[in-house]
């Protein structure tokens, strides 16, 4: 039976104070245990590079543009599949159940976690599940969430999970790596101070995006809420998801 590593990290605001940020976006990179190590090795080479001292995590938000398309190079061309769930925190119901910062935190890592246990699921495997630490996020509570969705009917994570931890990002090479998955796609999906998207970022990663009998939406990239007119507003607002053949 095949092992898979899975790293997951985040990007933008999970709350919904005046000047948060509109998306809140999750993502996971998810590797072949057997290649974990090598893999990891792309993030010794990239900080060579990029002449960051190897005892310095990278982080991406904080990144010039010329170092983050090192990044996306050097990654890309390893054996990842990465999967994304992005939420337009505008475009919500805030009377549904995502009413609140930490409710929005599981329910996005619900819908990552059925991404990733599908992924995981047709390849016949296994994995482990390493989150980034969020220093105001209860891990016990959404543990207990995650046990209580998998009990619930109609769930769509598959069984696969076998240990779920929590860790710094110095404390895992691939979670530094991580951090360029939902940090490129929010690049992509909110402007910057000039009205800009930089979408190079996640479109250097499309060959790495999970698709499921060549789907790419829902699986790779999942938009939510995704409703008629939120897809409308998601095909007007960002043309270059057409270029990934997000809409089919």
């Amino acid at each position: 039976m095949k092992k898979f590593k899975c790293y997951i990290d985040e990007s933008g605001d999970e709350g919904y104070a005046p000047g948060s940020s509109a998306w809140f976006i999750l993502g996971a990179l998810i590797v072949e245990a057997t290649n974990d190590l090598a893999v990891s090795h792309a993030i010794d080479r990239i900080k060579n590079r990029l002449k960051v001292p190897p005892c310095r995590p990278l982080h991406w938000r904080k990144l010039p543009h010329s170092k983050k398309k090192v990044v996306i190079g050097e990654l890309a061309a390893e054996p990842i599949i990465i999967s994304t769930v992005a939420i337009c925190k505008r475009r919500l119901d805030r009377a549904s159940t995502i009413c609140d910062w930490q409710s929005l935190y599981f329910y996005t890592t619900r819908f990552l976690l059925e991404r990733v246990s599908w992924c995981v699921h047709d390849a016949g495997g296994r994995v482990d599940l390493t989150f980034s630490n969020r220093a105001r996020l209860d891990y016990n509570a959404l543990e207990e969430y995650l046990d209580w969705v998998q009990l619930s009917p109609g769930c769509q994570i598959r069984p696969v999970v076998d240990q779920i931890s929590v860790r710094q990002s110095q404390q895992r090479k691939l979670l530094q790596a991580a951090d360029a998955v939902p940090g490129s796609l929010f690049n992509a999906l909110v402007a910057d101070y000039y009205g800009n998207y930089e979408t190079s970022y996640f479109l250097g990663f499309q060959q790495c995006l999970y698709r499921r009998k060549g789907r790419l939406s829902s699986y790779g990239l999942k938009l939510f809420p995704n409703g008629l007119d939120d897809r409308l507003w998601y095909r007007e607002t960002y043309p270059w998801l057409s270029t990934i053949k997000y809409f089919r």
